[in-house]
């Protein structure tokens, strides 16, 4: 598992909001996974990655964002070596859902599940990242069909009629004079014995084994396709050439590496055409897929599992309390000074010199107190606060004075106006921003607000990055202080933006005037957490103005795109956003779906109270372009590892003359070359490029939206790239080598 909060962060990925809950679902199936792909690594066993997981490689580097399952596929005899050792090399916890051994699982696919129940056993969830959910993978089977349609036909003819004959007995509907019928018509034609029981789930998965011994009857050396015979071969679906399954590659899958056809531009370019093009439709199951074991749970249990809910008490903002700010202690040793001048000249006048000594001894004190606060506050290298500690120094100086010529206070006085000037100056009437950023690549949406702020010369900025901490399923953090400081990711934050560290700062004392977060979950996250000082309702009787900005833009959506809608009432429907007196996004129609979503979770009663907290603000959500402003355009030339395995010899000469044509015009253009995946630095297409002046450069897929942002436009290759170009709505020119050689 990969040991670091970046993973399981809120993330927008092609404009999908994935959120903590959905990372937490995915990083169980990627452990599975794992455990599946070192049992076929042992035993020499190759698989796919499959449907949506193979699409999910290919154009995301990962699982496709609206997608929460994982899915690969085995060749029939590599299936059945793996089902002959699973049991005995699988974790003691693991369990295979199957026709066979799982009730109402009547599907020709085996599930690898990383658990045989839900668990909350502490120790279970602290080495799952609080997720006590059942998780798997599916793994499907590919058989071999004829070479003949016609035989190929009565093959899935028998199929069916096999899988009728079951169907009657699962859902007891059948007559049991045909039933004996139908089984001794079976077992003469294929030689089968079924077991001497009266019809039941023991027949039925019977029948379903001789289905199956069906579908596996092809050999390979007498077939040139291959297919999921249940149920695409069954509805007459042709299959693919078995050489797009005679070899695999890996591809980058979220943090790990997935096997995939080598050929896996061919098999999506016959699955969906256009497979680069980005289609969010819905999920074939229920999403997210845990939610169903969740309902049955708290329904078969009785069970309070933890969960966010809404009180009206959060519609009321509690009344802002500066009682402990650094300012409030300023204008209240101003107060000081005057009260202890008085008292001095009181003193002086009624010849108490005691009294006198007193009141100027406690304003030399004060005055040292006030310095140290305005330093420990703004730091002592700040000019305002330089600024007033000269006049305390100098102030000290003169009250010295006094105290060995006490005939007159006057230039005590004439400093202590000066002193007052200076702090309703350089203290009292200036403004402090805090900037709250959960990660370098979240601070894009607060640093326009930033930008125009740095340029208010009566505003102090403060940026306090929060790390983003682990914590058990009881909110205990489980981070070292090491770990911690390295989550603030304080060094990767842009040249010019001075940051501060969490510890140092007390919102207590500082007492901002304005406040941007942009964790919207206080304690709600079900596996990370910030700095409890800095939650929402911490922060807001500290400031006059809490403002929440979510991490980035998403697509637009409706209330028809039901997996987005699913997923706002994590991220919406949270203490950060109900709490803040301001929210910010990225359009009217986001604002509406916002508004909709909260008021659903509060009552309809309160629509009007979003509405009013609410504002689209289009201006703070555009990625920000870093392209040179020179004429010359920033071309990234991507090579992907299919095109050699699809095109062979063809491969190096289509190579050489595409970046013959593209050099020709580095007049104009700049090329950039990346591979996907990374290839070595002395491989034939890096050292091609270096030899022909281009610069060869790593793919970035952590930051993608970023990466894509240096450049203009995109050539080459099919790669998790295009879409975020497409997106960015930069032109890209896919290479097909197939038309070059027709």
């Amino acid at each position: 598992m990969k040991n670091s909060t970046d993973f399981f962060r809120d993330e927008i990925r092609n404009g999908f909001y994935m959120p903590t809950a959905i990372k937490q679902s995915l990083a169980a199936q990627l452990e599975v996974l794992s455990i599946i792909d070192s049992i076929c690594t042992k035993h020499d066993i190759m698989y796919f990655a499959d449907w949506g997981s193979l699409l999910g490689a290919v154009r995301h580097g990962g699982i496709i964002p609206w997608d929460d399952d994982v899915d690969i596929c085995m060749k029939r005899d590599d299936y059945n070596k793996f089902r002959a050792v699973a049991d005995a090399e699988l974790p003691e916890n693991y369990v295979i859902h199957d026709y066979e051994r799982k009730e109402n699982h009547w599907l020709f696919l085996s599930r690898v599940v990383n658990n045989s129940h839900v668990s909350f056993d502490e120790d279970y969830l602290l080495t799952h990242h609080n997720f006590p959910w059942l998780s798997g993978v599916d793994i499907f089977v590919k058989d071999y069909l004829y070479r003949d349609p016609a035989k190929e036909k009565e093959r899935c003819d028998e199929i069916m009629y096999i899988l009728a004959v079951a169907e009657g007995i699962i859902t007891n509907d059948y007559n049991p004079v045909a039933l004996r019928n139908n089984l001794a018509h079976l077992s003469k034609k294929y030689s089968y014995t079924f077991p001497k029981i009266e019809p039941g789930r023991e027949l039925a998965v019977a029948l379903y084994k001789l289905a199956e011994l069906q579908m596996a009857r092809v050999p390979e050396k007498e077939s040139d396709s291959i297919c999921q015979l249940f149920p695409w071969g069954l509805k007459g679906n042709k299959g693919e050439p078995k050489e797009y399954y005679e070899s695999a590659l890996r591809l980058p899958f979220e943090y790990t590496a997935i096997p995939v056809p080598s050929s896996y531009n061919k098999v999506l370019s016959r699955r969906y055409r256009n497979y680069l093009t980005i289609r969010k439709g819905t999920a074939a199951h229920d999403y997210p897929s845990y939610e169903a074991q969740r309902k049955q749970f708290i329904e078969s249990t009785g069970a309070d599992l933890p969960k966010f809910t809404f009180d009206q008490n959060m519609l009321s903002r509690p009344p802002v309390d500066k009682s402990s700010g650094y300012k409030t202690l300023a204008n209240e040793c101003i107060e000081g000074f005057n009260l202890l001048y008085d008292n001095a000249v009181s003193a002086l006048a009624s010849g108490d010199t005691n009294a006198f000594s007193q009141a100027l001894s406690d304003s030399q004190q004060l005055a040292t107190d006030l310095g140290n606060t305005l330093e420990y506050a703004r730091g002592a290298e700040d000019p305002h606060t330089q600024a007033v500690v000269s006049i305390l120094e100098r102030l000290c100086e003169t009250i010295y004075k006094c105290y060995q010529d006490a005939h007159t206070l006057a230039p005590i006085k004439d400093d202590l106006d000066e002193l007052t000037a200076a702090i309703n100056i350089h203290i009292l009437s200036r403004k402090e921003v805090l900037f709250l950023p959960i990660g370098a690549k979240e601070w894009n949406t607060l640093f326009p607000i930033y930008r125009d702020l740095c340029t208010d010369s009566s505003v102090d900025i403060t940026v306090i990055p929060l790390p983003l901490m682990f914590k058990d399923f009881f909110g205990k953090i489980i981070m070292s202080d090491e770990e911690i400081e390295a989550e603030e990711q304080s060094q990767s934050y842009p040249k010019g933006v001075v940051t501060g560290r969490f510890s140092d700062y007390d919102p207590a004392f500082h007492c901002p005037d304005r406040i941007y977060i942009q964790f919207p979950y206080d304690g709600t996250n079900p596996c990370l957490t910030v700095p409890g000082t800095f939650y929402a309702k911490e922060l807001l009787p500290y400031t006059e103005d809490l403002i929440y900005l979510p991490i980035g833009a998403s697509t637009e959506f409706t209330d028809k795109d039901h997996i987005d809608q699913a997923l706002l009432t994590y991220y919406v429907n949270a203490p950060g956003v109900i709490l803040s007196d301001h929210v910010y996004v990225q359009s009217d129609n986001i604002r509406e779906q916002y508004i909709n979503s909260l008021s659903s979770f509060a009552g309809e009663g309160s629509r009007d109270f979003w509405a009013k907290k609410i504002t689209a603000r289009p201006d703070l959500f555009r990625l920000a372009s870093t392209c040179s402003e020179t004429n010359k355009k920033e071309l990234l030339f991507c090579i992907s590892s299919y095109e050699e395995f699809e095109h062979g010899d063809l491969f190096k000469s289509a190579i050489i003359n595409r970046m013959s044509v593209l050099t020709a015009a580095t007049d104009k253009v700049h090329i950039s070359l990346c591979t996907y995946p990374a290839e070595s630095q002395d491989s034939f297409v890096t050292s091609l490029a270096k030899e022909k002046g281009i610069d060869v450069i790593q793919i970035d897929l952590d930051s993608p939206d970023s990466f894509v942002s240096d450049y203009d436009a995109y050539y080459g290759s099919a790669s998790p790239l295009v879409p975020v170009f497409t997106a960015q709505k930069k032109p890209v020119m896919i290479a097909n080598l197939d038309i070059a050689d027709s």
